[in-house]
């Protein structure tokens, strides 16, 4: 299946980017002008230059055009998930309950709102390196997504109920002790302090949709970053 215009269109002002042709604070070609060399309307220019902007490639100017923004050397990239991480999941349980009060509170639940969770181990090499924890709100009358939990990862498992560029996410990476059940699954010590990620996804209306987190081991290895602009590749 042909990739939509708009994104070849993108793709294309993406890499003259990323390759110098258009250089920090530079202006691209106006919407006529890209309109005109694609052979298509300013609608759908206009969507490509959406793409870039989120992004962070480059910036409008009203009554001007689009501008290539300078790169954040201090704003890093962080691939984070399960297409990013080697290794093998391995689920743990699904089930329905009320979560710990930390967790309800990100997730705004109301007084005796439950939620579905998920848990899972990541094993390497035949060693369990991490543990992984995620919560959706409950909600009667909504189709219970469980199952889809077994399968789809964050934040994609939310993109039939939401738009998906409407979806962002926080995250946190710091210490934390482990709980008793996150311990016995890894077969640490009561109490080991470790790192944890948490993700906590948002829709349009900066309404918490879903919120993970992720225990990892000193097996687990590093967590890699990137500064200036934004690539596609996997660290």
């Amino acid at each position: 299946m042909a990739e939509p215009l708009y994104l070849q269109i993108s793709g294309r002002l993406r890499q003259g980017i990323l390759t110098g042709e258009y250089k920090p604070e530079d202006m691209l070609p106006s919407e006529n002008e890209l309109a005109a060399r694609y052979s298509t309307s300013r609608v759908t220019v206009r969507k490509s230059l959406g793409v870039l902007e989120s992004e962070g490639l480059v910036r409008p100017w009203h009554g001007k055009g689009y501008f290539v923004q300078p790169p954040k050397y201090t704003m890093f990239t962080l691939y984070f998930g399960d297409d990013a991480t080697d290794g093998r999941f391995r689920f743990q349980e699904v089930t329905i309950l009320r979560p710990e009060k930390d967790v309800a509170e990100k997730l705004l639940l109301k007084k005796h709102q439950m939620a579905i969770v998920t848990r899972r181990i990541l094993e390497r090499d035949d060693r369990v390196v991490a543990y992984d924890e995620k919560f959706v709100p409950y909600e009667r009358g909504v189709p219970s997504i469980e199952f889809e939990l077994h399968f789809t990862e964050f934040p994609h498992m939310f993109e039939e109920r939401f738009a998906p560029m409407s979806l962002h996410t926080e995250m946190t990476i710091g210490m934390e002790t482990a709980p008793e059940h996150v311990c016995a699954a890894l077969s640490l010590a009561a109490d080991k302090p470790l790192l944890v990620v948490g993700r906590l996804i948002r829709a349009s209306d900066d309404k918490p949709v879903g919120f993970a987190k992720q225990y990892l081991t000193e097996a687990f290895g590093k967590l890699s970053a990137r500064s200036g602009y934004y690539t596609q590749e996997k660290l």
